[in-house]
Protein backbone atom coordinates (compact mmCIF):
# COMPACT_ATOMS: atom_id res chain seq x y z
CA UNK A 1 0.00 0.00 0.00
CA UNK A 2 1.97 3.29 -1.37
CA UNK A 3 0.99 6.28 1.08
CA UNK A 4 0.62 9.90 -0.48
CA UNK A 5 3.38 11.62 -0.57
CA UNK A 6 2.51 14.29 1.57
CA UNK A 7 2.34 12.14 4.61
CA UNK A 8 5.50 13.35 6.69
CA UNK A 9 7.18 11.44 9.54
CA UNK A 10 7.37 13.46 12.72
CA UNK A 11 10.59 15.33 12.87
CA UNK A 12 11.48 18.32 15.16
CA UNK A 13 11.23 21.22 12.57
CA UNK A 14 7.56 20.51 12.90
CA UNK A 15 6.90 21.20 16.82
CA UNK A 16 5.35 24.43 16.20
CA UNK A 17 2.62 23.45 13.72
CA UNK A 18 1.65 20.12 15.31
CA UNK A 19 1.42 21.65 18.74
CA UNK A 20 -1.07 24.06 17.68
CA UNK A 21 -2.94 21.42 15.96
CA UNK A 22 -3.12 19.11 19.46
CA UNK A 23 -3.56 21.98 22.07
CA UNK A 24 -6.61 23.45 19.22
CA UNK A 25 -8.23 19.99 19.12
CA UNK A 26 -8.94 19.67 22.91
CA UNK A 27 -8.95 16.07 23.08
CA UNK A 28 -6.62 15.82 25.74
CA UNK A 29 -5.81 12.61 25.24
CA UNK A 30 -2.06 11.56 26.04
CA UNK A 31 -1.09 10.25 22.65
CA UNK A 32 -1.90 13.62 21.36
CA UNK A 33 1.20 16.02 22.64
CA UNK A 34 4.16 17.02 20.33
CA UNK A 35 6.58 15.35 22.95
CA UNK A 36 4.42 11.96 22.86
CA UNK A 37 4.62 12.04 19.19
CA UNK A 38 8.07 12.43 18.62
CA UNK A 39 9.49 10.05 21.87
CA UNK A 40 7.65 7.23 20.02
CA UNK A 41 7.27 8.15 16.08
CA UNK A 42 10.43 5.14 15.02
CA UNK A 43 8.24 2.69 17.59
CA UNK A 44 4.93 3.54 15.76
CA UNK A 45 6.52 4.81 12.74
CA UNK A 46 3.99 7.84 12.55
CA UNK A 47 3.03 9.84 9.57
CA UNK A 48 0.97 12.94 9.32
CA UNK A 49 -0.58 15.46 6.98
CA UNK A 50 -2.77 18.09 7.63
CA UNK A 51 -5.29 18.27 4.37
CA UNK A 52 -8.29 20.75 4.17
CA UNK A 53 -7.91 22.16 7.26
CA UNK A 54 -7.84 18.16 9.20
CA UNK A 55 -5.43 16.68 11.04
CA UNK A 56 -4.48 13.31 10.14
CA UNK A 57 -2.22 10.82 11.84
CA UNK A 58 -1.52 7.14 10.81
CA UNK A 59 0.65 4.36 12.34
CA UNK A 60 2.26 1.65 10.02
CA UNK A 61 1.87 -1.44 12.12
CA UNK A 62 5.05 -3.49 10.97
CA UNK A 63 3.00 -6.52 11.86
CA UNK A 64 1.00 -8.54 9.49
CA UNK A 65 -2.11 -9.34 9.20
CA UNK A 66 -4.13 -12.32 7.62
CA UNK A 67 -3.81 -11.49 4.01
CA UNK A 68 0.10 -10.54 4.00
CA UNK A 69 -0.45 -6.82 3.87
CA UNK A 70 0.63 -4.18 6.46
CA UNK A 71 -1.93 -2.89 8.77
CA UNK A 72 -2.31 0.97 8.93
CA UNK A 73 -4.20 2.22 12.14
CA UNK A 74 -5.32 5.67 12.06
CA UNK A 75 -5.41 7.75 14.68
CA UNK A 76 -8.20 10.29 15.57
CA UNK A 77 -8.85 12.80 13.13
CA UNK A 78 -8.69 16.88 14.01
CA UNK A 79 -11.49 18.74 12.53
CA UNK A 80 -12.34 22.27 13.24
CA UNK A 81 -16.24 20.85 12.48
CA UNK A 82 -17.90 18.24 13.11
CA UNK A 83 -19.76 18.48 9.33
CA UNK A 84 -15.56 17.89 8.28
CA UNK A 85 -16.21 14.13 9.27
CA UNK A 86 -18.07 13.69 5.68
CA UNK A 87 -14.70 15.18 4.02
CA UNK A 88 -12.25 12.73 6.22
CA UNK A 89 -14.18 9.57 4.76
CA UNK A 90 -14.13 11.16 1.27
CA UNK A 91 -10.45 11.70 1.31
CA UNK A 92 -9.65 8.45 2.69
CA UNK A 93 -11.55 6.75 -0.54
CA UNK A 94 -9.49 9.20 -2.67
CA UNK A 95 -6.31 8.06 -1.23
CA UNK A 96 -7.51 4.79 -1.35
CA UNK A 97 -6.33 3.86 1.88
CA UNK A 98 -7.69 1.31 4.47
CA UNK A 99 -6.41 -0.89 7.28
CA UNK A 100 -7.49 -4.13 5.70
CA UNK A 101 -7.74 -3.36 1.64
CA UNK A 102 -9.54 -6.45 1.50
CA UNK A 103 -12.86 -5.54 3.78
CA UNK A 104 -12.36 -1.58 2.83
CA UNK A 105 -12.25 -0.65 6.34
CA UNK A 106 -10.46 1.58 8.32
CA UNK A 107 -9.78 1.01 12.42
CA UNK A 108 -9.53 4.63 14.13
CA UNK A 109 -7.44 3.56 17.37
CA UNK A 110 -7.51 6.07 20.95
CA UNK A 111 -10.58 7.36 19.97
CA UNK A 112 -11.81 9.71 23.14
CA UNK A 113 -15.44 9.75 24.00
CA UNK A 114 -15.83 13.56 23.09
CA UNK A 115 -15.00 12.88 19.61
CA UNK A 116 -17.38 9.39 19.35
CA UNK A 117 -20.72 11.73 20.06
CA UNK A 118 -19.33 13.99 17.08
CA UNK A 119 -19.71 10.96 14.86
CA UNK A 120 -22.74 9.30 16.15
CA UNK A 121 -24.64 12.72 15.21
CA UNK A 122 -24.67 11.75 11.77
CA UNK A 123 -27.94 9.57 11.46
CA UNK A 124 -27.78 6.00 11.01
CA UNK A 125 -24.22 5.89 11.14
CA UNK A 126 -23.62 4.01 14.03
CA UNK A 127 -24.77 1.02 12.04
CA UNK A 128 -21.70 1.14 9.96
CA UNK A 129 -19.32 1.52 12.61
CA UNK A 130 -17.89 -1.49 15.16
CA UNK A 131 -17.11 0.42 18.52
CA UNK A 132 -14.97 -1.37 20.89
CA UNK A 133 -14.03 0.14 24.52
CA UNK A 134 -10.38 -0.02 24.87
CA UNK A 135 -9.88 0.47 28.60
CA UNK A 136 -5.84 -0.60 28.33
CA UNK A 137 -5.65 3.09 26.65
CA UNK A 138 -8.31 4.87 28.68
CA UNK A 139 -6.11 8.13 30.43
CA UNK A 140 -6.29 8.20 34.50
CA UNK A 141 -6.81 11.95 35.53
CA UNK A 142 -5.99 13.06 39.06
CA UNK A 143 -6.79 16.38 40.25
CA UNK A 144 -3.48 18.32 41.14
CA UNK A 145 -4.59 19.18 44.29
CA UNK A 146 -5.45 15.52 45.33
CA UNK A 147 -1.42 14.87 44.59
CA UNK A 148 -0.32 17.61 46.28
CA UNK A 149 -2.53 18.20 49.65
CA UNK A 150 -3.16 14.18 50.11
CA UNK A 151 -6.54 14.80 51.82
CA UNK A 152 -8.55 12.60 53.58
CA UNK A 153 -8.51 8.84 54.98
CA UNK A 154 -8.18 7.16 50.96
CA UNK A 155 -4.42 8.68 50.86
CA UNK A 156 -3.36 7.42 54.51
CA UNK A 157 -1.14 4.36 53.07
CA UNK A 158 0.02 7.49 50.66
CA UNK A 159 1.21 9.79 53.28
CA UNK A 160 2.72 7.13 55.44
CA UNK A 161 4.74 6.25 52.67
CA UNK A 162 5.99 9.47 51.90
CA UNK A 163 6.30 10.39 55.38
CA UNK A 164 8.97 7.95 56.01
CA UNK A 165 10.81 8.48 52.85
CA UNK A 166 11.04 12.37 54.08
CA UNK A 167 11.98 11.13 57.39
CA UNK A 168 14.78 8.90 56.46
CA UNK A 169 16.77 10.59 53.87
CA UNK A 170 18.75 13.50 52.75
CA UNK A 171 16.74 14.57 50.35
CA UNK A 172 15.91 17.09 48.14
CA UNK A 173 13.69 18.35 44.85
CA UNK A 174 14.72 21.01 41.96
CA UNK A 175 13.26 21.74 38.61
CA UNK A 176 15.27 19.90 35.87
CA UNK A 177 17.66 22.23 34.04
CA UNK A 178 20.70 21.39 31.95
CA UNK A 179 23.46 21.77 34.55
CA UNK A 180 22.10 17.95 35.24
CA UNK A 181 21.53 16.15 32.38
CA UNK A 182 24.04 13.86 32.91
CA UNK A 183 22.72 12.67 36.29
CA UNK A 184 19.44 12.09 35.02
CA UNK A 185 20.74 10.45 32.68
CA UNK A 186 23.03 7.93 35.27
CA UNK A 187 19.70 7.25 36.81
CA UNK A 188 17.99 6.00 34.02
CA UNK A 189 20.93 4.05 32.56
CA UNK A 190 20.70 2.20 36.14
CA UNK A 191 17.09 1.87 35.73
CA UNK A 192 17.13 0.22 32.42
CA UNK A 193 20.38 -2.14 33.51
CA UNK A 194 17.86 -3.28 36.36
CA UNK A 195 14.59 -3.47 33.78
CA UNK A 196 16.41 -5.15 30.58
CA UNK A 197 15.80 -2.31 28.47
CA UNK A 198 17.58 -4.09 25.54
CA UNK A 199 15.19 -6.66 25.62
CA UNK A 200 12.61 -4.85 25.45
CA UNK A 201 11.33 -3.34 22.39
CA UNK A 202 8.95 -0.21 24.03
CA UNK A 203 11.74 0.03 26.71
CA UNK A 204 14.36 0.59 24.28
CA UNK A 205 12.86 3.22 22.14
CA UNK A 206 11.69 4.84 25.54
CA UNK A 207 15.24 5.13 26.44
CA UNK A 208 16.60 6.15 23.61
CA UNK A 209 13.55 9.37 23.60
CA UNK A 210 14.51 10.25 27.04
CA UNK A 211 17.84 10.96 26.25
CA UNK A 212 16.70 12.42 22.85
CA UNK A 213 14.57 14.91 24.89
CA UNK A 214 17.13 15.75 27.53
CA UNK A 215 19.49 16.62 25.04
CA UNK A 216 17.24 18.86 23.05
CA UNK A 217 15.31 19.70 26.15
CA UNK A 218 15.20 23.79 25.55
CA UNK A 219 13.44 23.33 22.03
CA UNK A 220 10.17 21.57 23.73
CA UNK A 221 7.92 23.00 26.00
CA UNK A 222 8.72 20.67 29.07
CA UNK A 223 8.60 21.01 32.88
CA UNK A 224 10.17 18.15 35.53
CA UNK A 225 11.68 17.92 38.39
CA UNK A 226 14.30 15.58 40.56
CA UNK A 227 14.56 14.21 43.63
CA UNK A 228 18.28 14.29 45.42
CA UNK A 229 19.74 11.84 47.90
CA UNK A 230 22.53 12.99 49.32
CA UNK A 231 24.74 13.79 46.16
CA UNK A 232 23.36 11.86 43.96
CA UNK A 233 19.78 12.06 41.38
CA UNK A 234 17.28 9.15 42.90
CA UNK A 235 14.33 9.94 40.85
CA UNK A 236 12.76 12.42 38.05
CA UNK A 237 9.46 13.35 36.43
CA UNK A 238 9.08 15.08 32.88
CA UNK A 239 5.86 16.53 31.75
CA UNK A 240 4.10 18.48 29.29
CA UNK A 241 1.30 21.00 29.50
CA UNK A 242 -1.32 19.89 26.76
CA UNK A 243 -4.14 22.33 27.66
CA UNK A 244 -5.06 25.00 29.94
CA UNK A 245 -5.76 23.38 32.78
CA UNK A 246 -3.99 19.95 32.21
CA UNK A 247 -0.48 18.72 32.55
CA UNK A 248 0.06 15.46 30.99
CA UNK A 249 3.10 13.17 32.62
CA UNK A 250 5.45 11.45 29.91
CA UNK A 251 8.30 9.56 32.15
CA UNK A 252 8.58 8.77 35.77
CA UNK A 253 11.56 7.01 37.08
CA UNK A 254 12.72 6.25 40.51
CA UNK A 255 15.48 4.15 42.54
CA UNK A 256 12.97 2.13 43.80
CA UNK A 257 15.45 0.65 46.81
CA UNK A 258 14.47 3.89 48.16
CA UNK A 259 10.77 2.99 50.33
CA UNK A 260 7.79 5.85 49.28
CA UNK A 261 10.37 7.71 46.32
CA UNK A 262 7.87 7.58 43.67
CA UNK A 263 5.26 8.93 46.16
CA UNK A 264 7.19 12.26 47.22
CA UNK A 265 8.11 12.34 43.54
CA UNK A 266 4.70 12.76 42.53
CA UNK A 267 3.98 15.11 45.41
CA UNK A 268 6.41 17.25 44.95
CA UNK A 269 6.07 17.66 41.47
CA UNK A 270 2.11 18.32 41.85
CA UNK A 271 2.77 20.96 44.66
CA UNK A 272 5.51 22.78 42.15
CA UNK A 273 2.53 23.14 39.62
CA UNK A 274 1.16 26.67 38.65
CA UNK A 275 -1.97 27.10 40.11
CA UNK A 276 -3.92 27.36 37.05
CA UNK A 277 -3.07 23.69 36.61
CA UNK A 278 -6.28 21.94 37.92
CA UNK A 279 -5.51 18.34 36.21
CA UNK A 280 -2.94 15.53 35.88
CA UNK A 281 -3.13 13.28 33.00
CA UNK A 282 -1.23 10.30 33.85
CA UNK A 283 -1.54 8.22 30.86
CA UNK A 284 -2.71 4.77 30.25
CA UNK A 285 -1.85 1.33 32.13
CA UNK A 286 -1.23 -0.63 28.38
CA UNK A 287 -3.59 -3.41 30.48
CA UNK A 288 -0.48 -4.79 32.40
CA UNK A 289 -2.22 -5.46 36.19
CA UNK A 290 0.94 -3.80 38.24
CA UNK A 291 0.39 -0.61 36.38
CA UNK A 292 -3.16 -0.44 36.88
CA UNK A 293 -2.85 -1.25 40.20
CA UNK A 294 -0.20 1.50 40.99
CA UNK A 295 -2.27 4.12 39.00
CA UNK A 296 -5.70 3.02 40.87
CA UNK A 297 -4.05 3.53 44.10
CA UNK A 298 -3.51 7.40 43.65
CA UNK A 299 -7.06 7.75 42.96
CA UNK A 300 -8.15 8.81 39.95
CA UNK A 301 -10.84 12.10 39.51
CA UNK A 302 -11.72 10.46 36.45
CA UNK A 303 -10.92 9.07 32.86
CA UNK A 304 -10.74 10.01 29.37
CA UNK A 305 -12.03 6.79 28.15
CA UNK A 306 -11.48 5.88 24.73
CA UNK A 307 -12.39 2.83 22.04
CA UNK A 308 -11.24 1.75 18.53
CA UNK A 309 -13.84 2.18 16.00
CA UNK A 310 -13.76 -0.10 12.48
CA UNK A 311 -15.43 1.85 10.29
CA UNK A 312 -16.05 0.37 6.58
CA UNK A 313 -15.86 3.39 4.36
CA UNK A 314 -17.92 2.58 1.51
CA UNK A 315 -21.05 1.91 3.38
CA UNK A 316 -19.94 5.26 5.84
CA UNK A 317 -19.77 7.40 2.88
CA UNK A 318 -23.22 6.09 1.28
CA UNK A 319 -25.29 6.89 4.39
CA UNK A 320 -23.72 10.57 4.27
CA UNK A 321 -24.47 10.89 0.95
CA UNK A 322 -28.38 9.64 1.59
CA UNK A 323 -28.22 12.10 4.79
CA UNK A 324 -27.55 15.07 3.11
Amino acid sequence: MQLPSFFSPIRLEDKNILSKILWDSNYKISEYSFTNLYMWRNYYSFRWAFVDDIFFLISVNKNKIENGKERIIFFPPICSESKQWKKVIELLKSWNIHSDESQDEVIFDRVPNSLLTIIKEYPNITSFLKIESDRSNWDYIYLRSDLSELPGKKYANFRKNMNKFKSQYSWRYEPISSSIYQEILDLQTNWCDLHACADDTSLSHEDQAIYEILHEWNKFNLSGGVLWIENKIAAFSIAEEISSDTMLIHIEKADTSYRGIYEALVNQFSTQLPSHIKYINREQDLGKNNLRTAKMRYHPHHFIEKSKVLLNCSFFHKAMKNNN
